[in-house]
Order: C-alpha cells, then structure tokens, then sequence
C-alpha cells in the first residue's frame, strides 16, 4: 500500500486503511520535516496544529474511497519572525 501512496505523492506515508460500510479509508501522513515560510521563505519544522483533511478517489471494487490526510500547519516562532522584519 506504501508503493501506492508514494505513487500519489511522495512526501506521504501510508499509515492504515479501514473499510467502513461501502466506503474505504486509508490514512496517510506527510514525511515533510519543515516546510518554507510562503512570506519570508525560511524553514519552519514547528507544528502549529494537526487537523484531518480528506479527499475522494475513484472507487475501487464498488467501494467509495477516502484518503484521510492527518495534515500539519508549520509556522514559525513570532520572535523569529520580529527579527527577521528588523
């Protein structure tokens, strides 16, 4: 399953999947260490928050599919970023 999410994106990581009724949940992970700031363009590995974020794909077997993606949010910390603006 591994191979299969790599084939979709590479900075993901198979976690599990469960079948629920008629639908499929696989859940990934993103393996990105830090991310760069959209703003200043440094690199930020301090993790903000973590919230699930899913999207549908083609059905498989007659089952509909979900990829759950337990997403980060990264930021920087506030002095990092009051000296960066000095």
């Amino acid at each position: 399953m591994d191979e299969f999410i790599k084939a979709l994106d590479e900075n993901l990581n198979y976690l599990e999947y469960h079948i629920k009724g008629n639908t499929c949940v696989i859940t990934v992970i993103s393996n990105r260490s830090g991310v760069k700031c959209p703003f200043c363009g440094h690199l930020s590995s301090r993790v903000h928050s973590v919230y699930p974020k899913t999207f549908q794909d083609l059905p498989i077997r007659d089952k509909k599919v979900v990829i759950l993606l337990n997403n980060r949010k990264m930021c920087l910390w506030q002095n990092k970023i009051v000296a960066l603006r000095k």
